[in-house]
């Protein structure tokens, strides 16, 4: 079977598992059977430590980013010309402005607002990533021990997409913390039962397309690249045993680069889609479609990438840290297993 075979099956495989519940036991049977389970352990606890303390760093500048998503219900006057709304925004609303409001509003610890529903959500996010990131390749990789760099991003693809599905409650809830005003809610738990209370389950996938068409290319695109460098550089130089820290940073800073720019403005839209209508704030977008054309409209293609500089601010040293530490933590478990008896 070709390789693209083998990886619509596993999605295919797992969208039924997580749809009947009936079928979950027998599809971790199945993957049980092609994994090694000791290496999906190690997979788990890796992700979940390195995607832990990257946002735990990275926190203030993801809550600026947010906030800029959001939008904070600005919107271009009819009679103002783009040029003018543009300078305006970057001057009102643009990151130290935001920053000043921020610690404003609450002091240094505002900047943390949502840490506590971020981390919750990243630590299975990261986890569930990285595992079915190495099952899928174990699945559909011709020589698991050299995947190309197609194979990298299917594996990267498919690890976006059953993350998301399984984790995106957790997005939403840690999106309308973040950008929550002081009093809106009094925790995550305040949050979920508001949100609950809004409109049934179906409120915790508001947004979703917009998270998958974004998230999945990324997780393509970053995992894929990463992976693929990664696999040269070991080819280059057999002689080094373990990648140095500085060059997993450098390769996490290229693959996150080009995959932040052209996923961005699927995961802003996500952001306004999550957050509209919520504590007063305007029901503006239909839909996805509807919400690229009106912000397109008002501000212009621009508009689409409005909070991207946070976002490298975070999302830059976030993926390398998270890259860094899953290298580290996992060679340090393959260490431990090999000194076991």
């Amino acid at each position: 079977q070709s390789t693209w075979g083998h990886f619509t099956d596993l999605i295919v495989h797992c969208s039924l598992g997580l749809a009947h519940p009936s079928m979950a036991e027998d599809l971790l049977n199945e993957l049980l059977v092609k994994l090694d389970n000791a290496s999906v352990a190690k997979d788990l606890i890796a992700g979940g430590v390195a995607g832990a303390l990257s946002r735990t760093l990275t926190a203030p500048m993801d809550r600026i980013k947010l906030l800029m998503q959001e939008g904070r219900n600005v919107t271009r006057p009819a009679h103002m010309p783009l040029h003018e709304f543009r300078k305006f925004y970057a001057r009102k609303h643009g990151i130290i402005s935001r920053s000043a409001a921020i610690y404003k509003e609450g002091g240094v610890r505002a900047f943390w607002r949502g840490n506590w529903a971020n981390v919750i959500k990243v630590i299975p996010e990261q986890s569930i990533r990285f595992m079915m990131n190495d099952s899928i390749k174990r699945s559909i990789c011709a020589d698991v021990t050299k995947p190309t760099p197609k194979e990298n991003m299917l594996g990267g693809a498919g690890a976006g997409l059953l993350t998301q599905l399984i984790v995106y409650p957790a997005e939403l809830v840690k999106s309308r913390v973040t950008v929550a005003r002081a009093g809106e809610y009094a925790g995550i738990v305040d949050c979920i039962r508001q949100s609950a209370r809004r409109g049934g389950v179906r409120e915790f996938y508001t947004g979703l397309a917009a998270n998958l068409l974004g998230a999945v290319p990324y997780s393509a695109f970053e995992m894929g690249m990463f992976f693929s460098l990664r696999a040269a550089f070991v080819e280059r130089h057999p002689e080094i045993e373990a990648m140095p820290a500085s060059v997993t940073f450098a390769f996490g800073a290229v693959s996150s680069t080009i995959a932040q720019l052209l996923t961005y403005p699927m995961l802003l839209v996500r952001t306004k889609l999550q957050t509209q209508g919520v504590h007063g704030r305007p029901l503006r977008y239909s839909g996805v479609v509807d919400c690229i054309l009106k912000i397109t409209l008002e501000e212009g293609v621009q508009g689409l990438y409005r909070g991207i500089l946070p976002n490298y601010l975070k999302a830059l040293p976030a993926t390398c840290v998270v890259y860094v530490v899953f290298e580290r933590v996992r060679s340090w478990l393959d260490a431990l297993a090999v000194e076991r008896p």
